[in-house]
């Protein structure tokens, strides 16, 4: 999904979006897979045209790492909705102020047993690859 949104952005004329991923897939619940897209999407929009913004998806065994590096400062509004987000997911959002005209996000989001492969009482996807890919 997060590719599919870098390349409609590129197209669009708007920021270039640096997407990996690193570590060991994990399942994700499929609400907090789009409520993580959201969270990225509405920083990564903000960003100026034709800048590069980077986003590292960083699946871990108890929890999801989410960081951007964008090339500007973020409006507050954009960061407090962004929390707003991640706090409904019991998660923390971090944001080091501008270094070199870059903004450091950094998203941390527990994957409690609910949100894990293996639940029965919930949807799941694939792995966390489709927060990634289209």
């Amino acid at each position: 999904a997060l590719e599919t949104l870098a390349q409609e952005l590129r197209h669009a004329g708007g920021p270039r979006v640096e997407i990996t991923a690193g570590g060991d897939p994990e399942r994700l619940a499929g609400a907090i897979r789009t409520a993580l897209y959201r969270v990225v999407e509405h920083l990564v929009v903000a960003a100026p045209p034709e800048s590069l913004a980077q986003v590292r998806v960083t699946p871990l065994p108890d929890s999801v790492e989410i960081s951007l590096v964008l090339p500007f400062d973020q409006p507050l509004d954009s960061v407090r909705a962004a929390t707003a987000r991640v706090a409904m997911l019991d998660g923390r959002l971090d944001v080091t102020p501008s270094i070199d005209d870059l903004t450091r996000i950094h998203i941390r989001v527990p994957l409690g047993r609910d949100a894990q492969a293996g639940s029965s009482t919930r949807t799941t996807v694939p792995d966390s690859s489709d927060l990634i890919s289209s």
